[in-house]
């Protein structure tokens, strides 16, 4: 008996001290990344912005990226267009379990000579994060409800993969993968189907 209670605790030991060297040798990812867009695929696209800033704190990893608001106001053709930018912080607990993240639920309001073709409201959101190795991945599931004049609204359900990982020249390497549920094609065309584009990965290098 007392060698079975033996072996058991070697057992735990080892487990705990592979448990702590796996912590130990993951990376720190904080500081502030600035995309080098020449090193980045396809072209004209990031995976997390053109500037981004982690934190790195435990198991707690927060982003914060750049955002765009682009609005075009016209009666039939754009005739002004304001774009305005801000910051977006969000916080991902690297412990494997599903986490909901908040939703803003108010709709901005569009001028009162703007000609609105589509609008998209964010109705769920929650995510998954990991370390896989020396590599941090973050599992995002959210659901849009898209409307436009003369249509059915349609909920969309998506699934974005994103994934970071320090080089070992210091480079940042951000991944992300879009997978959307398909769109009706009487959404935009009020007739027929349309043949749906293939998700397309992106992985974009940063540099501090």
């Amino acid at each position: 008996m007392s060698r079975i209670v033996i072996a058991a605790s070697l057992a735990v030991a080892v487990a705990s001290a592979v448990s702590l060297s796996a912590r130990q040798a993951r990376p720190d990812l904080s500081g502030k990344w600035t995309l080098v867009p020449d090193l980045s695929t396809p072209a004209n696209t990031h995976a997390f912005g053109m500037t981004l800033v982690v934190s790195q704190s435990g198991e707690t990893v927060a982003l914060e990226q750049q955002t765009f608001n682009i609005q075009f106001v016209g009666a039939y053709r754009p005739s002004t267009r304001s774009e305005t930018g801000g910051t977006m912080r969000t916080e991902y607990v690297a412990d494997g379990a599903d986490h909901d993240l908040p939703v803003q639920t108010a709709t901005p309001t569009a001028p009162a000579n703007a000609r609105v073709v589509m609008s998209s409201a964010l109705q769920a959101k929650s995510y998954r994060a990991v370390w896989a190795g020396r590599q941090l991945i973050i599992m995002t599931r959210d659901s849009l409800l898209m409307s436009r004049p003369n249509s059915e609204p349609v909920t969309i359900r998506r699934t974005i993969r994103q994934a970071l990982t320090l080089s070992a020249d210091g480079s940042l390497i951000g991944e992300s993968l879009i997978v959307a549920d398909p769109i009706p094609g009487a959404f935009f065309f009020n007739a027929g189907e349309m043949e749906q584009p293939a998700p397309v990965p992106v992985r974009s290098i940063y540099r501090r």
